[in-house]
């Protein structure tokens, strides 16, 4: 092969490489602008869905609410501040542990979870976080959250949980009232 012959396949190939470069940046930019485009949806539903759901946790009856709750887990978070979420988190244990608690299932009340139990409750409830590293995100928002008491065991529940408990007694003595009075 003379050198002509070389200069003919090198600039042969290289064409062949700017066509197919041509090819796959016009297809980078149009996947670029749909996922562009996909992203802005997906942010606008995730306002509204956060936006609804405060209207429907004011215009439900409390125990409506915790169907819808209990029935839709899988968005429990989606779209939720990362305090608010965290909140939630904690008055939903302190709620389960006031239960357990009442039906003699444990001996203590326990309300308190770990930081990690508060970030794969969040990621079960689909909540997004901002980072690759959820644990940061949930250490940093648990440092400035009012409201949240941090136990010397490094576990926090949420100040009130006393208050669930009472609550929670409450509801169930006045379920039994009502039970022994309809078998009367």
């Amino acid at each position: 092969m003379d050198k002509k012959e070389l200069n003919e396949n090198s600039r042969g190939r290289k064409k062949a490489i700017e066509a197919e470069l041509e090819k796959i940046m016009a297809e980078y930019l149009a996947k670029k602008e749909n996922f562009e485009k996909a992203q802005v949806a997906f942010e606008a539903t995730k306002q509204k869905f956060a936006s609804l759901r405060r209207l429907a946790a004011d215009m439900l009856s409390p125990g409506e609410w915790a169907v819808w709750q209990i029935e839709h887990q899988n968005v429990e978070y989606a779209g939720v501040p990362i305090g608010e979420a965290i909140v939630l988190v904690l008055r939903g244990r302190a709620w389960m542990a006031a239960g357990q608690f009442i039906e003699g299932k444990t001996a203590r009340f326990m309300p308190a979870m770990n930081m990690y139990a508060i970030t794969e409750a969040l990621e079960k409830g689909n909540f997004e976080f901002r980072t690759p590293t959820p644990l940061r995100e949930v250490n940093a928002a648990l440092r400035h959250l009012k409201g949240i008491t941090r136990l010397s065991s490094g576990a926090y529940h949420i100040e009130d949980a006393t208050q669930v408990l009472e609550q929670r007694q409450e509801t169930a003595k006045r379920r039994e009232q009502l039970e022994k009075a309809s078998k009367t």
